[in-house]
This record gives C-alpha cells, structure tokens and sequence, in this order.
C-alpha cells in the first residue's frame, strides 16, 4: 500500500535512473524469496484443465483486459488531472484504503448473505471509471479512487471466488 507513495516520493527526490537501480534490486530480493517457497504440483494438471467451464474463461479473459486498462488510468491522471507523482502515490493509496474498508467492511456482509454482488459492483466499478474520464478535478478524482477501491474489490472477490 505504501509502495506506491514512497516510489513516487522517490522519483521527485531522486533521478529515474536511481529508482530504476532501487526497483530492480528490491525486484530481484523478492523474486528469490519467492522460490524458497515449497509447492505441491498437482499431477492431474490437464484434468483440471478440460472440466473447466469455458465461461469462467472469459470471465477470466475480461477480468485481465479490466486489470490492463487500470495500468493505463495512472498515464491518463498524470496527463490530464495532476502531474506530480505523488499525486499518483496518493491516488494509489486512497485506492488501497478502500479496498481494506472492502475487506473489513463488506466481504462480512457478502458472507452472511450468500450473494454475489457481482452486477451492482460491476455497474458501480464502470460508473466510477466512466467519471474518472469525466472529471479532472484532483479532489473528485480522489473520491472516485476511493469509491473504485471499493468496488474492484467486490468485482476481484467474485471473480476469484468463481
């Protein structure tokens, strides 16, 4: 969550070929942890496979076109909204905050009754991102970022969950 906000904090204090020296390195550190962790395969890999439903593939399919056209939404807010990268940090963060409200909050509620809540939040989530190209304003632009967290949330559970 902090991430975010302390790269771009960095990027204002210090040169990109620095942060790009810091990112890679602590890339690297993470990427050799990662392979220290022990993992039973699963032999009947092409089993699973074929029983799966071939609508869960497209869902999969647009759940990974939406999460490459939120890479874009940073690009777009620093040339249209505000151009500093903490700016940016602060977005992300804003975001982040939402989705922990999500998790604490509403996931408890969607437990208890058993529903889905996947066309309001989808609606809810094209709305919100529908306003971020709408609105410049970097206050409502804020809103909206925390309004997103919460819905993507909902969105990322169901379609995980499924």
């Amino acid at each position: 969550m902090f991430s975010v906000y302390t790269g771009s904090i960095l990027l204002t204090k210090v040169s990109y070929k620095i942060t790009s020296i810091i990112i890679s390195l602590l890339t690297i550190i993470s990427s050799l942890l990662l392979f220290q962790i022990k993992n039973e395969k699963d032999s009947n890999i092409n089993t699973i496979l074929r029983s799966y439903p071939k609508l869960n593939y497209i869902c999969l399919v647009l759940e990974q076109l939406s999460f490459i056209s939120s890479l874009f939404f940073p690009i777009y807010t620093y040339l249209y909204v505000q151009k500093e990268y903490s700016y940016l940090g602060k977005l992300n963060f804003i975001s982040a905050i939402g989705s922990i409200v999500y998790i604490y909050v509403l996931s408890k509620k969607m437990d208890k009754n058993k529903k889905d809540y996947m066309t309001s939040s989808s609606i809810i989530l094209s709305l919100v991102l529908a306003l971020k190209l709408i609105f410049n304003n970097s206050y409502i632009y804020l809103l909206l970022a925390l309004l997103e967290g919460i819905s993507k949330s909902v969105v990322d559970m169901v379609v995980l969950r499924n």
